[in-house]
């Protein structure tokens, strides 16, 4: 299901990332300018940053945000979501045999 987010967190993590323009995008290290779709992008992603155990004031701090350009920051979120939304992959199991001569009668 779809995360919400906060207006108010989103706007402020905006503003701070348009402070920074022009700026190298944090994703591809090309400029970002105020002209182009940019998006407030997390440094450590909120996924990695929240199961490390960071509060929501350390993941919207102005040193990790940073602004991107929209099709990288959605390229790389597409990338991660579904990387971590992945089930592992199905664990092939040999089921225990009894060896021979071992615990059983011997005939």
């Amino acid at each position: 299901m779809p995360r919400k987010y906060s207006s108010t967190r989103s706007n402020a993590a905006r503003k701070i990332a348009a402070s920074q323009l022009p700026s190298p995008c944090s994703i591809c290290g090309r400029i970002v300018t105020a002209e182009m779709q940019w998006q407030a992008d997390h440094v450590v992603p909120r996924v990695i940053a929240e199961a490390q155990g960071w509060t929501q004031t350390e993941i919207d701090s102005p040193s990790n945000t940073a602004p991107a350009h929209r099709s990288c920051n959605e390229r790389a979120g597409a990338k991660l979501g579904n990387s971590h939304r992945a089930k592992p992959a199905a664990v092939r199991t040999v089921p225990q045999v009894q060896r021979p001569g071992i615990g059983g009668a011997h005939v």
